[in-house]
């Protein structure tokens, strides 16, 4: 007999129709959610310039010349590549090289259609030693040539039809799951470089790293992720599944696969299934098992640990450093916790404090007793522009404070042997690169220029003569001095062929961690007989090396967590310098080398690039077709995402009402403006007109008109672990209501008025598991008058309080709210108050009210019903809410001095993955009133849909 669950789950796993079923649940989602994208301008110095072949577009900053030209030759390149993995024929695109972003990143949409690359190279080398532009390039172009393969088959198709572009995102995100899309990307990354995540231990020995430690996860609990266990995200996931498929299928089954999906709207577990008789969850079971026959199991770690992961926490270290006494100093984090610098004296462990945002690098410094390292820094104005700036702790006064130069991108601070200098490394806008040695005020002291195409990682030492770096170039890297004397750069040992990682300078020798077979180990370069050595002997990654006196210290990673070891510091073999494998595949790669070196150096013109271009771009549509809503939506999105509009008509049948609306926002200025109209006809009285502090005119309909302009200025404010942020919107409205259609006692109304509106919020970051932040504000005030006050005139304040509750995954949240609308106005505007849990909202003159939270997680199930829900978490919110309404209208419509609505209870919530796509929240609340009105019941129960997020 089969179980209900597992004919449902036969369904999604093997139905062509499901992904219909999919289909119509995601437009639905994206009735309410659009194709909306984030606006935000770039500051107005930025000169665009751009090269355009058959293939691509570029569009870069002036004075990228030479990066600009580098994409779109590996464009090109890839665009003719003969991969029978993914057979299509290209797409073009338009590629914005970003240059003021300090992290480093890309991204390709389809709506509206275009690539974003962001310029500055990653200083943790998260993907190998090859530039980082061409590693950038080769992944993201597959992201084109995936969505190509979408746009190619789908032409015309009739989700084109209905939505444009935006019907294309829909079918991508429905039926080819984030896994493939990242890990076939990951894969090609590695397959046409030296470099590549898969060659990368950090990166692809995440899953057999957990399972050789006992943890197995199911497909479902990979797919969703967990607030219990570390699970690999999609990219190490679609690694192994990708190269696994095409390993033992050959080359052609992905295009197979994706085509099959593509053109008959098929998820592609039933592609799977159709091409190779494998279900989605048997090709992951599959490909762990192969996994675990060449790792292995049941490790053994025999050098001594120091500190240790946390079973049920899981845990992680990172760089290791010694006070002048000797104590260990270093940076932890949990699921629990947030990131933290911590000193451990052999015996107890103590936190120091909490640091900000730290992006691109993880690093830091410590001499005489100060740390040094770089934090976020965002522009105040600008949205995509931020910094990396550099901040100084004292360890024996407790303060911190950043150098005087904080709009810098300056990474890897290393402090000079003299202790009263700072080596850093900069990344300038026009994508080169400097090494600057700096004093504590942040002013220059002495630069060396870096060769254009090379790449300097990190830094291993500094002296008022010359800085001694990392030093990567044509997919090599070596050690290299840098002498402020002008004198030629001078190698210093042998070449190496992958990443020299977070290197330390101890009695002549560098030590640092590398690629060793399919591990990462400490190694020493001993700089008088230059030799290197391997240090280490671990399961799987040895990284992050302290040595002090004749003892290595380092972190170990094992899978559930990380731990910091120690060990005399004795060599346990020798090193030889070797290109690193593709990781598990090695048979994909049939023998041929990096494919970088065949790029083309062709010389394309140049050409300027107007910032206006292509305003008038209609990229998505969505008809309202589920009721009782009915009409058309456009959107129109410039590709460089300094202008938006939307232009809107919408029917409701219930109320025979019409509406029309359009707004056009442009951010290439700050600050950014709009300008709007909208148009409704046959508009519901229940919504807040009164005649002469009467009744409300239930069921009765006027037409309304309003014009409207202003500007937005935001803020960015974000500073050390607070994530903060400031907005002020003003804008002036004139408004046209035929009252006369409501009632003939009264007249068209038509008034200016002004909307005003400022939003603030300060947030302490949050660990994984921590629902709400342990500390936070979060306020709204909004004013909305008649330019003659007789009219109509409003008031708002909303605010959230967020305090610490007793462990730290509570939180305890204080919400109050206040509202003024006089009564006696000819007009009532629209609100954002809150309803008491467990009542309707009356109208009052002034109405105040409190909202008291606690809410603690429960559970962490990680349970599902296969294919269909995931389990993720069930946590428990207590509240006591308290509001009173003075001068109010009652539900009888008598005016009366107060009314009282007080409730408490509980609410069970629940954060789940639906379809392993859909992260989704729902909850049901039950509310104990004690002011019902007559006749009702004391409890009210609710159901509450938080969040579908994308």
């Amino acid at each position: 007999m089969i179980k209900p669950y597992k004919s449902f789950n036969f369904l999604i796993e093997h139905s062509a129709i499901s992904a219909k079923i999919s289909l119509v649940l995601f437009l639905l989602f994206f009735q309410t959610s659009g194709f909306s994208q984030i606006i935000g301008g770039f500051p107005n110095r930025i000169k665009w310039n751009q090269i355009e072949n058959d293939t691509v577009q570029v569009v870069f900053p002036a004075g990228m010349d030479y990066w600009g030209q580098r994409v779109a030759n590996i464009a090109a390149f890839m665009a003719s590549k003969n991969d029978s993995s993914l057979v299509t024929p290209p797409f073009k695109t338009t590629i914005f090289v970003r240059n003021l972003t300090t992290i480093p990143n890309g991204f390709v949409a389809i709506a509206p259609y275009r690539a974003g690359f962001f310029s500055t190279p990653a200083y943790n080398q998260f993907n190998g030693l090859s530039s980082w532009i061409d590693l950038l390039s080769i992944h993201e172009y597959r992201h084109v040539l995936q969505y190509s393969k979408v746009m190619v088959k789908r032409k015309w198709s009739p989700e084109h039809i209905l939505f444009g572009q935006g019907g294309w995102a829909v079918i991508s995100f429905i039926v080819l799951p984030n896994w493939y899309w990242e890990g076939d990307a990951v894969k090609t990354e590695t397959l046409y470089t030296h470099s590549g995540r898969g060659r990368v231990p950090g990166f692809y020995l995440q899953f057999p790293a957990l399972r050789a430690m006992g943890n197995k996860y199911n497909f479902e609990k990979t797919r969703a992720g967990s607030f219990k266990d570390y699970v690999p995200n999609h990219y190490a996931l679609g690694y192994h599944l990708t190269s696994y498929l095409q390993m033992n299928f050959g080359e052609p089954i992905w295009d197979q696969v994706v085509t099959n999906s593509v053109r008959r709207y098929a998820l592609i577990s039933h592609s799977i299934k159709k091409s190779t008789g494998l279900k989605t969850r048997s090709l992951y079971a599959k490909s762990m098992t192969r996994i675990d026959s060449i790792i292995g199991t049941n490790f053994i770690f025999s050098d001594k640990a120091v500190l240790s992961y946390q079973p049920r926490d899981y845990t992680e270290y990172e760089l290791i450093k010694a006070s002048d006494n000797k104590n260990l100093i270093y940076v932890k984090t949990s699921f629990k916790n947030i990131p933290a610098y911590y000193f451990f004296d052999g015996k107890k462990e103590k936190k120091l404090f909490e640091p900000g945002f730290r992006t691109n690098e993880h690093w830091f410094d410590l001499k005489n007793n100060r740390l040094v390292w770089a934090e976020l820094y965002p522009d105040v104005y600008w949205g995509n522009e931020n910094f990396s700036a550099i901040k100084i702790y004292n360890l024996s006064t407790g303060k911190a404070t950043y150098l005087a130069s904080k709009k810098t991108k300056w990474f890897y601070p290393k402090w000079a042997e003299n202790g009263t200098a700072i080596a850093v490394l900069e990344s300038k806008e026009n994508g080169t690169q400097n090494a600057l040695l700096v004093d504590t005020t942040g002013r220059v002291l002495n630069r060396i220029e870096i060769e254009q195409g090379a790449f300097v990682s990190s830094i291993v030492k500094a002296n008022n003569n010359g800085i001694l770096v990392v030093y990567n170039k044509d997919e090599k890297t070596w050690f290299t001095q840098l002498d402020f004397d002008g004198s030629e750069p001078h190698q210093i040992g042998p070449v190496f062929y992958a990443p020299l990682r977070h290197p330390v300078v101890f009695n002549n020798a560098i030590y640092f961690s590398t690629v060793v077979g399919h591990t990462e180990q400490i190694v020493r370069l001993n700089l008088l007989q230059n030799t290197s050595e391997i240090m280490s002997d671990v399961p799987f990654r040895a990284i992050d090396p302290l040595v002090v006196e004749d003892t290595l210290y380092y972190v170990s990673y094992e899978g559930i967590g990380y731990s910091i070891r120690k060990k005399t510091n004795k060599k346990v073999g020798d090193y030889t310098p070797v290109y690193p494998k593709m990781a598990f595949y090695t048979s994909l790669e049939k023998g041929f080398p990096s494919q970088v070196n065949k790029i083309s150096h062709t010389e394309y013109k140049v050409k300027s690039y107007k910032k206006s271009s292509g305003l008038i771009n209609i990229h998505s549509w969505f008809p309202w077709v589920f009721g009782p809503n009915f009409g058309l939506t456009l959107f129109l999105e410039n590709k460089l995402a300094t202008f938006q509009s939307t232009l809107t008509y919408v029917y409701n049948s219930n109320e025979k009402a019409s509406q029309f609306v359009g707004e056009i926002i442009y951010a290439q200025l700050y600050p950014s403006f709009f300008v709007g109209a909208s148009h409704t006809l046959n508009r519901n009285a229940n919504n807040g007109i009164i005649e002469s502090n009467a009744n409300f005119f239930n069921s009765r309909s006027w037409s309304e008109t309003d014009f409207y302009g202003g500007i937005t200025l935001p803020f960015y404010l974000m500073r050390g672990k607070w994530s903060r942020f400031l907005s002020f919107r003003t804008s002036t409205h004139y408004l046209i209501a035929n009252l006369n259609e409501a009632s003939p006692t009264l007249s068209k109304i038509s008034f200016p008025y002004y909307q005003n509106r400022v939003q603030f919020y300060n947030l302490l970051r949050t660990s994984h598991r921590q629902i709400f932040p342990r500390w936070g504000q979060n306020l709204v005030i909004e004013q909305q008058q008649s330019f003659d006050n007789n009219i109509a005139e409003q008031y708002t304040f909303l605010g959230t309080f967020y305090f610490p509750g007793i462990i730290q995954t509570h939180s305890l949240s204080v919400r109050p709210a206040y509202k003024y609308e006089p009564l006696g106005k000819q007009y009532y505007f629209l609100d954002s108050y809150p309803s008491t849990y467990g009542y309707n909202r009356p109208f009052g003159e002034n109405s105040l009210g409190l909202l008291f939270r606690y809410t603690l997680p429960l559970w962490y199930p990680d349970k599902s019903i296969p294919g269909f829900v995931f389990f993720k978490r069930i946590y428990s919110t207590a509240f006591y809410n308290y509001s009173k309404y003075y001068d109010a209208i009652n539900t009888s419509g008598q005016l009366v001095n107060t009314i009282l609505q007080r409730s408490t209870g509980l609410e069970l919530n629940f954060d789940l993955v639906l379809f392993r796509i859909v992260p989704f929240r729902i909850g049901v609340r039950a509310s104990y009133r004690f002011d019902p009105e007559p006749e009702a019941s004391r409890v009210k129960y609710d159901l509450i849909i938080y969040a579908i997020t994308f």
